[in-house]
């Protein structure tokens, strides 16, 4: 099998699908396609994603050929979304196609104008992998001779470990996670915000996320429940991981969901996960988080979140729980497994 990838330069290094090359099988390829920071950040050699479309097809140019010249079977496009052009005009006959896809149906409906490429690969697709089984029918539908199965994303369970332990001395505010920015609803987290402020509550919310999207999100808040907020942005992968270590729980309110990096690595470091409910957010965490409904208002999610910081124990157990499952069913080893399972089953 030869694995196509590439990193977004927002993903972290731990965090990402493209973590999967690291735990491929000695006798898998690996082709990154990941366009040089001192390109992608270059408004004029890149504008509009041109230089990093050119380089993405350049490399699945260099994937097909590493599949030929080692009589690989399948290529797994890890990104199919942004780095599929013309495979299915490149590959033998003998040779498959795998998309693994990262997009739900309700953005994919808003997108998919714009992904005529990847429109056109999921008809010639021989196997497809998503990151959530609700959308299986509606993968199915635009890809007619394909498998279409679901296998979590997996997530790298040695990097995102468990800290050392708080202890009541250092405790302080009640501290409370919010990581990331597509698809979060951040105008529920500003009424909770804000809510908060009104009460004066002991909670700081930390809130790591792009730049343009912090500054969204201080003008939902107003600047008098602004000091709440401890915003972070271009943060170092060890300075997330401390992050998580160092908070009282993951709250996540979500508009729609596939995979969650950020609900992966809570899980992964074993904190606590308050999150939106909803079947991909449930086919990843299971009972090992707490949900509440997409439309609950800020009067009750912050009567939760304070009933939270007076019922450590409960955290505690979650967290455990939270920890096993990562490390029994989405650690990487576990999840390039079942893709190689998928895989072979084609030939039963």
């Amino acid at each position: 099998m030869v694995a196509l990838s590439f990193r977004f330069p927002h993903h972290g290094k731990y965090s990402s699908f493209h973590r999967l090359l690291d735990y491929l099988d000695p006798n898998d390829r690996a082709v990154d396609a990941t366009i040089p920071l001192s390109i992608y950040h270059n408004r004029y050699l890149n504008r509009r994603d041109i230089a990093g479309r050119a380089w993405r097809w350049i490399k699945e140019a260099e994937a097909w050929r590493v599949a030929k010249a080692e009589n690989c079977p399948w290529l797994h496009y890890l990104y199919p979304e942004h780095g599929y052009f013309n495979g299915s005009r490149r590959k033998k006959k003998d040779q498959r196609i795998l998309f693994s896809c990262h997009l739900p149906k309700s953005k994919l409906e808003e997108v998919k104008g714009r992904l005529k490429p990847f429109m056109e690969g999921l008809r010639c697709a021989d196997g497809i992998i998503l990151m959530s089984p609700e959308d299986r029918d509606y993968y199915a539908s635009m890809a007619p001779q394909a498998h279409v199965t679901f296998i979590p994303h997996g997530i790298d369970v040695h990097y995102f470990s468990p800290g050392t332990a708080r202890t009541p001395a250092d405790e302080g505010n009640f501290r409370v996670l919010t990581v990331g920015n597509m698809m979060r609803d951040f105008p529920r987290l500003a009424a909770v915000i804000r809510r908060a402020a009104d009460e004066r509550s002991s909670i700081e919310f930390h809130v790591v996320a792009n730049a343009g999207t912090l500054n969204k999100l201080r003008n939902l808040v107003g600047e008098n429940a602004w000091p709440m907020v401890r915003p972070h942005h271009g943060i170092s992968d060890e300075a997330l991981r401390d992050l998580y270590r160092g908070c009282d729980i993951l709250f996540l309110p979500l508009i729609s969901a596939t995979a969650n990096n950020a609900l992966l690595e809570a899980m992964a470091v074993g904190l606590p996960i308050f999150v939106s409910d909803l079947p991909a957010c449930r086919s990843y965490a299971k009972d090992c988080a707490i949900y509440f409904p997409t439309d609950l208002d800020e009067v009750d999610l912050l009567g939760a979140l304070g009933k939270f910081s007076a019922d450590r124990g409960q955290l505690a157990e979650m967290a455990g729980k939270a920890r096993s499952l990562a490390k029994e069913e989405l650690s990487w080893e576990v999840i390039v497994g079942r893709h190689t399972d998928f895989m072979k089953s084609f030939e039963a």
